[in-house]
């Protein structure tokens, strides 16, 4: 929350803490700048968790999509949590279905 964006020295700082984990959707939720990600203020936000947690120890997590790994690895983050469920079953049927020679895809009945 943008509360706890505030107070990362003191929650870093508690004793048996490891992992601050970002949720990229509640946070910019919180910042009220939902689902832009891009955004300034949600960009600051999580620079503000990755120099913290260098600085005191924590390995700093967040959430991501499948087309964003890279760009989280790349900016530091070290724990991620990958995709929902729903998101990596739908790639993986869509490279199941891409692998069978022949198929293309056909319009619903009207």
């Amino acid at each position: 929350t943008e509360e706890a964006i505030r107070n990362l020295e003191e929650i870093f700082s508690v004793e048996g803490i490891d992992v601050a984990f970002i949720g990229p959707w509640d946070l910019s939720m919180s910042l009220g700048v939902f689902r832009k990600f891009d955004h300034p203020k949600l960009v600051g936000a999580l620079n503000a968790v990755l120099d913290t947690a260098k600085r005191t120890g924590v390995s700093p997590g967040i959430f991501s999509g499948i087309g964003d790994v890279d760009r989280y690895m790349e900016q530091g983050f070290r724990f991620i949590s990958l995709a929902s469920d729903t998101e990596l079953f739908i790639h993986g049927c869509k490279d199941a279905i891409n692998q069978v020679k022949g198929w293309k895809p056909t319009q619903p009945a009207s």
